[in-house]
């Protein structure tokens, strides 16, 4: 029976709904297959790959059902990796060739092929069957037809009768397309599992032919975040809420929810049988059992997990009723434990398998679990199971399954053997098994090259360097040279420094494509100064996926200061694990550390803080975490590299005391910040003077200026400041000056303010041009303030002799600028201002700026507010300084205007205040404008009453503004009335907000059209929207345009 996925064909089966069934990377694949009354289909009646329009058929996990009119999944987001698997795909789709898209569970790897799949090549045939299905259906390929094989999770289709590299060089030659799957876990235990006499398995040679290998990681990137943020869809928006902590994908298909359900599971009273059931089954696949499991045995093995937690005491349920809860569907994804198409059959969900294996703390698989995976595995498959005892570090249980098989006459076991003992620290014993098998074998020439060659490699293990020269040498002299001897040999030259005899043996084993060999190569040749030569042989090796030499790639690439591409090979080498998996994610956390992004260099460093204890990366995962403003978080691995003789405990413990400081611990803080300030750190300096400073201590002058001499140009800032704030101006100008040298910019500002007020204003110009250099924000204004104040004359007083003149050059200016005369209006508003006519100068401070000369009008503006005598030139600089940013002023100009009369003083000062969130404040001056008949500040206060939960004024406030024609009450109505179920009112609103302009308004309109259907009708509401700035109804309107309408 074959296992094709095809769209609406008869005979197939469609599960989908059916209780607990899910696909994925069980590779299981139970949606959609064949009905076995029937005949398998013919090559020619293989789906067209176009018309498989639902990914879940080829293994993508369900995700929850989204809101009403959602799709069934969310919409695909474009991964980083696309480009790269779209054009390995084109190559692909021209020459034939094998795929691989490699991956944790959850990643998203499933439905990122799929996707490149439909995109590149949706018109081949599509061959998908179950793994001991496949050569037949490979064999039936004819010919010139354009097929693609779904290979998803791809370890179950390698091996004998299955998948071997004959066929795939068949399948090369005909152009047939092999796109595969499979976990980053799976990959890396093939990788490195070898034959004794050196060889790669079966599964391995396939992986190492595979034509692309790409990547997806399980944790978005930022740019994949940001993509993401732009879709509309309820589950992606809820998965972009935890993203900090996981990955979309793996949120989106329940993994962490299914954890949590399995952990509490263990609750008294709960499903204490059914988490124990699933134990037994995730412990199953850490043993090495990849088949089904069968139900008896889950039901044989669960009571060794039930009565470890306390057996009756948890008040365990009923064996079918805990069967049934372990195979519920979580969020309407899938299950714990998932139904086979084989009756009495499961297998475990593959994130629960991955999430315990990563889980540092995770119990050891207990003595029965590995009897019981003994007695169901094959005979071949015993291997496995000792293997998987090397990956779970349980090593005794791993020789003694080793030992069986190498005394049954198992050549290939003697390897793992030697594995098992080293993983026990019994290096002695390993050499001393390895001498004895010399002896044994010296008749069979092949085994003893390899027995020697092992014992080589052990004994460069004991740093017995010249013993295993010895050995290796013999090796790579025989007939039998075993792979790996030439690499061991180069790397004792290597460690012995001779450089130029390592490349001579490295070289033919690196041109063989031994990829340990490529790398120990590209380190000889770095040694020798050959570093052009190296870098090639780095990447050969890191291509084939030795993740030592991606991190010299990377380091390269870092040099050059081509940081995506150093970013891209030290995530890959992580990916690999391993000790220079873990190196990597030292050099890629402090690559992303050194580039401000602290979110995603987080995971790394935490994870080399709690596997190995690092107070380094205790150091730096403490300030990622502060950076992020999580300073509660940050204290305790701050504390733990604090401790020891850590080199840079120093630095921790500034970083501690900041932690501290943020959470109000500023006694603590002090005590930390002392401690460092003492052993010698200028930094703990200049934190303990700024802390004693606001504690008015005596004490800080002291610290501040050891700061300031060791150095420490804030220290002098902060000084400065100090002194200036006390009047001692001499004192502050010179430690601001000092300041200044070392780069502060708001030293420079400050020594222009001082310098200003002693009417020193040409040192003070200077000043401020440093300051704005330097990059101060203010620096621009006061500078303009400055030349501005030079330019002009102030506002005098207007004396009683000139009140006539300068009334009637008024009028005149009034009446120039009614009739559109602009300049004769300025000449006359200057004639009057200069005589000290307060409304002049502020209506010719209006017209300076209306032609460009900004800071003369400013300035003209700012002596009629400060004269007192024109509130309108006080609502007039509150409403510019509002605009610039400068808000404080602004408020306060605000209500002196308001104060003298102004009545658009109190829209202008309520609508400041209510942009602060001063809600209480914000809302007298409101109503005081919403009185005057302003529909703005109605509006305005209507939201602030809606927020507050006083919905019946807000409706009345509101409406006033809508009425009046503020369109954003409108649509701010329409949205309470949809609230209320009110959608025909929300609908009316809404087009009345769309007319009055609103692009809020219209664009809401236009979305509800297109879900109607009305999609002319959207387009126009859309168009409105965009033409006012409104980003989203912008991206609505291109989707539209894109789509043809």
């Amino acid at each position: 029976m074959n296992d094709h996925t095809a769209a609406a064909d008869p005979k197939l089966v469609d599960l989908r709904n059916a209780h607990g069934v899910q696909v994925g990377d069980n590779n299981i694949q139970i949606a959609n297959f064949l009905s076995r009354q029937q005949a398998a289909p013919q090559p020619a009646e293989w789906p067209v790959l176009r018309t498989v329009e639902s990914p879940v058929h080829l293994g993508v996990h369900p995700t929850p059902s989204g809101r009403e009119g959602e799709p069934q999944l969310p919409p695909y987001v474009p991964r980083d990796c696309d480009t790269l698997l779209r054009d390995a795909l084109r190559t692909a789709s021209a020459a034939g060739g094998l795929v691989l898209v490699l991956g944790e569970s959850t990643s998203g790897k499933s439905r990122c092929a799929f996707e490149a799949a439909h995109a590149i090549v949706p018109d081949h045939r599509l061959l998908h069957v179950p793994p001991q299905e496949l050569l037949s259906g490979l064999e039936s390929i004819p010919d010139g037809m354009r097929v693609i094989v779904w290979l998803d999770d791809l370890e179950h289709y390698l091996g004998p009768a299955r998948l071997t590299a004959p066929w795939l060089r068949l399948m090369r030659q005909k152009g047939v397309v092999l796109l595969a799957t499979m976990r980053v876990e799976e990959y890396s235990r093939l990788r490195s599992a070898l034959t004794d006499d050196g060889h790669r398995l079966v599964s391995d040679d396939i992986l190492r032919q595979a034509d692309h290998v790409i990547r997806v990681d399980r944790r978005w990137s930022s740019s994949e975040l940001d993509r993401a943020s732009r879709y509309k869809d309820s589950r992606l928006s809820e998965a972009l809420q935890r993203s900090h902590e996981y990955g979309l994908g793996e949120y989106l298909a329940a993994g962490p929810d299914l954890m949590t359900a399995w952990l509490n599971g263990w609750a008294p009273g709960a499903h204490p049988r059914g988490a124990a059931i699933v134990a037994a089954s995730v412990d199953l696949r850490r043993a090495g059992v990849r088949a089904p499991i069968p139900l008896s045995l889950l039901e044989q093995l669960h009571g060794h997990y039930l009565r470890g937690r306390g057996g009756a005491r948890l008040r365990p349920e009923p064996f079918p009723q805990a069967m049934e809860w372990a195979t519920a569907q979580v969020r309407a994804t899938t299950g714990l434990l998932l139904p086979t198409e084989f009756e009495g059959l499961f297998t475990v969900f593959d994130y629960l398998v991955d999430t315990t294996q990563r889980d540092t703390n995770a119990s050891p698989v207990p003595e029965v679990i590995w009897d019981a995976a003994l007695q169901i595995v094959t005979e071949a498959d015993r291997a496995t199971v000792a293997e998987a005892a090397v990956s779970e570090e349980q090593y005794d249980i791993a020789e003694g399954i080793f030992r069986e098989l190498v005394d049954a006459g198992n050549e290939d076991a003697l390897f793992g053997l030697c594995r098992a003992l080293l993983g026990q620290l019994r290096l002695h014993d390993a050499v001393e098994l390895l001498e004895q098998q010399l002896t044994v074998t010296v008749a069979e020439p092949r085994r003893h090259a390899v027995c020697r060659s092992l014992l080589g490699m052990l004994l460069c293990v004991e740093e017995k360097f010249d013993e295993a020269e010895v050995h290796l040498r013999q090796v790579l002299d025989s007939e039998f040279p075993v792979p790996g001897a030439g690499y061991y040999l180069g790397t004792i030259l290597l460690e012995q420094g001779k450089h130029a005899e390592a490349e001579s043996v490295l070289r033919p084993w690196a041109g063989q494509g031994d990829t340990d060999a490529c790398c120990a190569l590209g380190k000889a040749l770095e040694a020798l100064g050959r570093r052009d030569e190296a870098l090639p042989w780095f990447i050969k090796a890191a291509e084939a996926d030795n993740n030592e030499a991606m991190i010299f790639v990377g380091l390269s690439a870092q040099n050059e200061e081509d940081m995506a591409t150093a970013e891209s090979w030290f995530r890959k080498a992580s990916a690999l694990g391993g000790k220079s998996g873990i190196a990597a994610d030292g050099f890629l956390a402090m690559l992303l550390s050194a580039q401000g992004k602290f979110a995603e260099a987080e995971p790394f460093w935490r994870t080399l803080a709690e596997a190995g204890g690092s107070p380094f990366a205790a150091h730096h995962l403490g300030q990622a975490l502060l950076a992020q403003g999580r300073a509660s978080d940050a204290e305790s691995w701050l504390l733990q590299a604090t401790e020891g003789d850590y080199d840079g405990a120093v630095e921790a413990r500034v970083l501690l005391g900041g932690a501290l400081a943020e959470q109000g611990k500023r006694d603590e803080a002090r005590r930390w910040w002392h401690e460092a300030a003492t052993d010698g750190s200028p930094e703990a300096a200049v934190r303990l003077g700024s802390l004693l400073l606001d504690q008015d201590s005596p004490d800080a002058i002291e610290w501040l200026e050891r700061a300031a001499n060791a150095g420490q140009a804030q220290a002098s800032g902060l000084l400065g400041t100090h002194f200036a704030q006390i009047g001692q101006h001499a004192e502050a100008q010179r430690w601001l000056t000092q300041a200044v040298e070392g780069g502060i910019a708001s030293a420079a500002h400050l020594l222009g303010l001082l310098l200003s007020q002693q009417e020193r204003f040409q040192e003070a110009e200077e000043w401020f041009e440093k300051a704005a250099e330097l990059g101060w924000p203010e620096a621009t204004k006061s500078l303009a303030e400055l030349r501005a104040r030079g330019a002009q004359p102030r506002l005098r007083a207007l004396a009683q002799h000139d009140e006539p003149r300068a009334d009637e050059a008024y009028t005149a200016g009034l009446h120039f600028r009614d009739a559109g005369n602009e300049e004769q209006a300025e000449e006359a508003f200057r004639v009057a201002a200069e005589l000290g006519h307060a409304y002049a100068a502020m209506m010719l401070g209006v017209a300076l700026i209306n032609r460009g000369a900004g800071a003369e009008g400013l300035g003209w503006i700012h002596e009629a507010a400060e004269s007192g005598r024109c509130s309108g030139a006080a609502l007039t600089l509150g409403i510019l300084l509002k605009e610039e940013g400068s808000l404080d002023e602004a408020e306060s100009w605000l209500r002196q205007a308001e104060e003298g009369g102004q009545s658009s003083a109190a829209e202008e000062l309520g609508k400041l205040l209510h942009a602060q969130n001063r809600i209480e404040e914000a809302e007298p001056l409101l109503r005081k404008a919403a009185a005057a008949g302003s529909a703005e500040a109605a509006g305005v206060l209507g939201v602030q009453l809606k927020d507050q939960g006083r919905t019946d004024e807000a409706w009345a406030m509101l409406y006033q503004a809508a009425t009046a024609g503020y369109g954003l009450a409108a649509t701010v109505l329409g949205l309470m009335c949809l609230e209320q179920q009110r959608v025909d009112d929300a609908m009316k609103w809404w087009q009345y907000a769309a007319q009055a302009g609103d692009p809020l308004g219209a664009h809401t309109l236009g979305t509800v059209w297109e879900q109607n259907g009305r999609i002319q009708d959207a387009i126009a509401m859309y168009t409105l929207a965009a033409n006012e700035g409104h980003a989203d109804a912008i991206v609505a309107l291109n989707r539209l345009r894109t789509q043809g309408f």
